[in-house]
């Protein structure tokens, strides 16, 4: 039986004796989040739990607590809320959070190009929420599509959630356990910065690499780079420039790709150089109420 199949037996079952698992949401390389229950409360609630078979990992062990202390340090609007984390009966670490109704923007591009307006609104936000995470000094690593959530607020614009923090990395911290090996790729392949591509050492403007190349799928339908293999696409964005947006999509407008062209800049110099100062760019474009 696979992750994913031992993942959805579990459904019905209850996690230390106070959460029961009403739906398998989604099953990962690490672990399977379900829509649950908290048993005394009636909560709804997100139960993201490591697959049982990989807590003889210190590596998946330790990116899962990792991410428990990284969403626990965080409290932020743009980010989902924890509300409790554990262990089960048999020592499996288990992370709650608040139950989020909506979709991701994966699901939203897979019709296509979405409106200008939608872009930059999205954007301001998701740099909030990285903005926070920045100023404790933590890096996302995998911004990405699927973990841009966004929940309907009626007649406003959606609420963006930055989600999985799994790969996140606590910059300047005297830890001795070093769970990201030097030259170890982490993230998506298609929204790595080039330093990710290389297995470089990253900080924050990392993350805003991975905005930039966020934005420009979501601008233009494709991302920056495209390759079927893995290991030709990683060479491609350590070592080549991307295409400007404004070359692809003439109908966007030149401050819009002005932005998106400076945050995937090869060299991190050339970049904007915090979430902040990208988000206040995008604010000024006109298109949202943040400015």
């Amino acid at each position: 039986m696979d992750s994913e199949a031992k993942a959805q037996a579990r459904v019905g079952s209850v996690i230390d004796g106070r959460y029961q698992l009403t739906r398998l949401l989604g099953s990962g390389a690490s672990g399977a989040v379900y829509d649950a229950t908290h048993r005394y409360t009636n909560r709804r609630v997100a139960l993201k739990l490591l697959h049982p078979e990989l807590n003889d990992s210190r590596e998946h062990v330790g990116r899962f607590l990792r991410e428990v202390r990284a969403m626990s340090a965080l409290t932020h609007p743009g980010v989902a809320a924890i509300l409790d984390a554990g262990r089960t009966e048999e020592d499996v670490p288990y992370l709650v959070t608040e139950f989020l109704e909506g979709s991701d923007m994966a699901e939203l591009m897979d019709d296509g190009p979405l409106a200008h307006p939608e872009v930059v609104d999205i954007g301001v936000q998701l740099l909030d929420a990285l903005a926070a995470a920045h100023a404790l000094n933590i890096v996302h690593r995998d911004v990405k599509p699927d973990n841009v959530f966004l929940v309907p607020r009626g007649t406003q614009t959606p609420q963006v959630k930055l989600l999985d923090f799994g790969v996140a990395k606590r910059l300047n911290t005297n830890s001795s356990v070093n769970l990201t090996a030097a030259g170890t790729t982490v993230g998506t392949p298609h929204y790595m910065s080039p330093e990710q591509a290389r297995g470089d050492a990253v900080d924050h403007r990392s993350d805003l690499w991975s905005v930039g190349a966020l934005l420009f799928h979501a601008l233009s339908g494709e991302p920056p780079f495209d390759d079927p293999r893995t290991h030709r696409l990683l060479m491609r964005i350590a070592t080549e420039a991307p295409p400007s947006l404004g070359a692809l999509c003439p109908n966007v407008p030149i401050e819009l790709v002005q932005i998106v062209d400076k945050a995937l800049e090869v060299d991190v110099e050339r970049r904007w150089q915090s979430a902040a100062e990208m988000a206040n760019a995008l604010a000024l474009c006109g298109y949202t109420s943040f400015h």
